[in-house]
């Protein structure tokens, strides 16, 4: 009975580790997946007085920075059609 206690014990404590670890590694991973997202917005806000904003490279995985060069792709097509508008 009391070799069945101490397992028990035992069990509880691993499993309260194994939880707060797997919270912490989760913290992380959404911490590394926020971050450059909130970079990106930072570098938007920042630039939202101009017509014409700087190019934005943030590293990050890679939809992120899909999306970085899918904006900067937007942004440049805007400077071009904005310069063919100024010589019209």
């Amino acid at each position: 009975m009391q070799r069945i206690k101490y397992i028990e014990s035992q069990i509880i404590v691993i499993s309260i580790l194994v939880l707060v670890l797997a919270f912490l590694y989760s913290l992380y991973i959404s911490k590394s997946i926020t971050r450059p997202l909130d970079e990106f917005v930072f570098e938007i806000e920042k630039s939202k007085d101009n017509l014409v904003l700087d190019e934005i490279n943030i590293d990050g995985y890679k939809e992120i920075k899909r999306l970085c060069e899918a904006f900067n792709n937007m942004n440049k097509r805007i400077i071009e059609l904005d310069k063919k508008e100024d010589n019209l």
